[in-house]
């Protein structure tokens, strides 16, 4: 696939530089909505619509932010949220066992 030399240069110039293209930063926001009179503002949510490019370059750049936390043992070990293997359920447990 041709583009995915430049978008691995893109997403590795950005780690490094720690610059992100304004161009991935703009998200299209639509009224989005959700119930009642069409015509009362407080009847819709905002959605944001990110183009491909931005979530794929988000995607990366969380993976690897998250493999780095992991590799230098950086995660608190109370975080449970966004971390792999753990949850509300494990963050419950370690609460409870915690005050047992």
């Amino acid at each position: 696939i041709p583009l995915i030399k430049p978008f691995v240069h893109l997403v590795n110039s950005s780690f490094v530089s720690g610059i992100v293209p304004h161009k991935i930063t703009i998200v299209k926001v639509i009224p989005l909505h959700k119930k009642g009179e069409t015509k009362e503002i407080s009847n819709y949510r905002p959605v944001s619509l990110l183009f491909l490019v931005s979530k794929v370059y988000e995607r990366a750049m969380y993976s690897r932010l998250v493999k780095f936390l992991d590799k230098y043992n950086l995660f608190d070990d109370v975080q449970h949220g966004f971390r792999k293997g753990r949850s509300v359920i494990t963050a419950a447990i370690d609460f409870i066992e915690s005050i047992i």
